[in-house]
Formats: structure tokens, sequence, C-alpha cells
């Protein structure tokens, strides 16, 4: 056994707990593999061998503490897989991180340094669409949460006091909002429920809802656009590093059937059952709308090139920036929504305190 491996697979076995924490962080950590391929692909680039460069970047983990970092417990068994088994290092690494980047270390292929830049850059790429698409909703979200709880403090205990007192001659817009916030107080467990029902058929619809359905509700189901060419883009990226891998397109397409959602999974097949078209000549048979009808025009072109898979990346990096333009766009106007209806409810507030100030007590 390996001395680079001894201590942190000690440590693994001893406390399985540690070892679970730390494929969850390979799992979740997009900024963790993004560094580790970065730094694999530069060791690899300056001619040092896997071992050599796993070994490097454990030292430069420094000294373990008291809990070992997700790298301190992974690269001790990589190591101990690759000296003492004689494993493959890149299908070592797939078992720890998440499907989608899997494929490319599970065929077999040659991890060069350009692969493992690719795959730092898709990461990168995925978590900067994440993250706008988090500072889109949480507005929203925020905008929902006071509006409820506003909404049941005035129903459940302003409008009651004052009408124990004998104040009770309520009149436009305020007399709409106590009827609106008293039967919100009586029935909000019922709205927080169909909210949450609805939350998750949303959710649960876009990754999964296909054929006439799908299309009968894609104009119905806010994001859908979005969710389309994000995934869409998403799938060329895993293409392209494929592709590198001197893999085809059909081929290609079955590796990543099995983990696909099934909205995904419908695009494949509509690939694969045309075997004898170009990759864009099968997108436009199926659906030239998928991932957007600019990218099958353009991938119509692309594929005749000598490396293919370059002109999808710098397609793909003009298309995510649009993309990320469209998020930015819905976050402004989430926004401006947001402080509307501030603003309205102030002004509610302030005609409640006007028709307060005028009523006498009964």
């Amino acid at each position: 056994m390996s001395r680079w491996a001894t201590p942190g697979r000690a440590t693994a076995a001893r406390h399985p707990l540690l070892r679970a924490l730390a494929r969850l962080a390979w799992h979740s950590d997009p900024v963790l593999r993004a560094d580790f391929y970065r730094a694999m692909g530069f060791m690899l680039g300056a001619g040092h061998s896997e071992t050599e460069a796993l070994r490097s970047i454990l030292l430069a983990e420094g000294r373990e503490g008291r809990v070992p970092s997700a790298v301190q417990v992974a690269l001790p068994e990589f190591l101990y897989r690759l000296d003492a088994r004689g494993e493959d290092w890149q299908r070592i690494l797939a078992d720890w991180v998440p499907g989608r980047e899997a494929l490319a270390f599970a065929t077999g292929a040659a991890l060069t340094p350009k692969r493992l830049e690719d795959l730092a850059r898709d990461i990168d790429r995925r978590a900067a669409l994440l993250r706008s698409a988090r500072a889109a909703a949480l507005p929203f979200a925020f905008a929902v949460v006071f509006v409820a709880a506003t909404l049941y403090g005035l129903g459940a205990y302003l409008f009651p006091e004052f009408e124990r007192i004998g104040i009770a001659g309520w009149s436009g817009p305020v007399a709409a909002l106590r009827g609106v916030s008293l039967w919100f107080a009586a029935n909000w467990w019922a709205v927080a429920i169909a909210a949450g029902v609805g939350v998750a058929l949303y959710a649960a619809a876009l990754p999964r809802l296909t054929g006439r359905w799908r299309r009968r509700l894609r104009s119905v189901l806010p994001g859908a656009g979005v969710y389309r060419l994000a995934v869409g883009l998403d799938w060329l990226s895993a293409m392209a590093n494929l592709m590198q891998a001197n893999i085809r397109h059909l081929d290609a397409c079955r590796l990543m059937r099995p983990g696909a959602s099934p909205y995904l999974r419908a695009r494949l097949d509509a690939v694969l059952a045309r075997p004898a078209m170009p990759l864009a000549d099968a997108l436009a048979a199926s659906d030239p709308a998928w991932p957007s009808r600019r990218l099958v025009r353009l991938l119509a072109i692309i594929t005749h090139s000598d490396q293919p898979f370059d002109a999808i990346r710098a397609v793909i990096d003009q298309e995510i920036a649009g993309l990320d333009r469209r998020i930015r766009v819905a976050t402004e106007t989430v926004n401006a929504a947001t402080q509307l209806v501030m603003i309205a409810f102030v002004v509610f507030l302030l005609l409640l305190t006007f028709q307060l100030s005028s009523q006498p007590l009964a």
C-alpha cells in the first residue's frame, strides 16, 4: 500500500461518515471539482503522471486537521486504488463525481489537459447560470413571503382588534384588503398546501413532461423556454467533451441516455431513431427549435469542420451569454414587481391610517 494512501484510507475506514460526507462534497461542490480538474490538467500538461499529479495535489492541501477535507479523504483512496489495485484513475474518479461528468471518465478515452480544462469550464458556466437563476428566484420568494405574512397579520390580528374596539366602517381599497386578509388568515393552510403542490408539480413537470402535453403547456409553464435552452446547452457541452474523445454522436447519446431526465431522454431517442442522419439533421427533423433554431442551423455547418467540438464550445459560450442576459432581465423584472408590491402595501397601510383617523368609535 502506498504511504500516501494509508492515512486517508485509515481515516475513512474508521469513520465511514467522513467518507460519505466527502463523497457528498465532491458531488455538490462545483468549485472543488473544477479546481481539481484544472490542477490535474496543469500537472498532466507539465509531463507528470497521474500518480505524481494526485500526490502533488494532496500535498498542496497541507496537514490533515481534526476533520480532513473532502480532498484529503478522497485522494488517498484514489492513490490506493491506483497503486495497490492498479485501477485506472479515470474510472476511480467516475465513482466520486456526478453522473454527467462521470460520462467523460467512464468512456475509457484519455483525459487530456484540454478535456479537463473544458470540463472545468463547463462546471463554471453551469454554476454561473444557477447563481443567476437563484438571483432571479430570491426576490420573488421574498415578495411572496412578505405578502403572505402581511395578509396573515392584518387578517388574524389587526382588523379583528380594530373591530373589537368598535372600528368597522371600512370602504374602498381598505375594505377589499380587509376581506382578502380575513379570508387568508382563515385559509392560509389551504393556500400553503396548494402553493406547495403547485411548486412540486412545476418542478416535476419541467424535467419529465414530454410529447403533446409538453407542447400544450409550453406556453403556460413559466421558464420553460429558459429550461429548454439550459438543458440543451448542458447536453451540447457533454457532447463536445465526448466528441473530443473520438466518440460518435450516436454512441454519446447512448452513453447519456440512462442518466438523462425524461425530457432529455425523449430528445436523445429522437436522435437515436435517425441513425443515418448527422446530428444537426436529426435535431432539425425531430424539433428544429431544440435547443434553439440558431443552434440547429449552426450545428449543420459546424459538424463539417475539422474540430467540431471547439466550434460547438464557441457557440455554447455565445448562447450561455445570451441566456445569462435573459435571466438577468427576468431578475430585473421580478425586482421591479417586488418593489411595486411593497409600494402597494405601503399605500394600503396609509389609506388604512387615514380611515382610522376619520372614523369615530362605535
